[in-house]
């Protein structure tokens, strides 16, 4: 059961293709948005869907497995655990920020999907 603790699990599509960072060591860090979708009838009986961003990190072999791989509007699942951060702005604010800390990662289709028509607040 102790797995379970802090498990995410997220199937969705790519908001933009990953932003990849290299570090002097030979690191790699994956940063990109994930859109997943939920569907539910309003009270008029409606389907409406509802779509969710989520910010997501990989490093090290999960992030080498999203630059050569994942690109934009592409299905894929990933797997890891919740973080949260903060930081200071440059206008001096506290922000903060919620991540999915990737450890594994699915590629679901080579086909791409436009996600161009998906709301945009990610």
């Amino acid at each position: 059961m102790k797995t379970l603790r802090n498990h995410v699990q997220l199937i969705g599509f790519l908001g933009q293709n990953p932003e990849i960072i290299e570090f002097e060591n030979g690191g790699k860090l994956a940063k990109c948005s994930l859109a997943t979708n939920d569907y539910y009838k309003n009270a008029q009986g409606e389907r409406v869907e509802e779509t969710q961003w989520h910010q997501v990190v990989a490093w090290g072999t999960a992030a080498e497995i999203m630059e050569k791989f994942v690109k934009k509007g592409q299905e894929i699942a990933v797997s890891g655990k919740l973080t949260h951060r903060s930081y200071e702005a440059s206008e001096g604010d506290i922000r903060y920020i919620t991540e999915v800390k990737v450890s594994e990662v699915l590629l679901l289709s080579k086909k791409q999907v436009s996600v161009d028509n998906l709301p945009t607040d990610h």
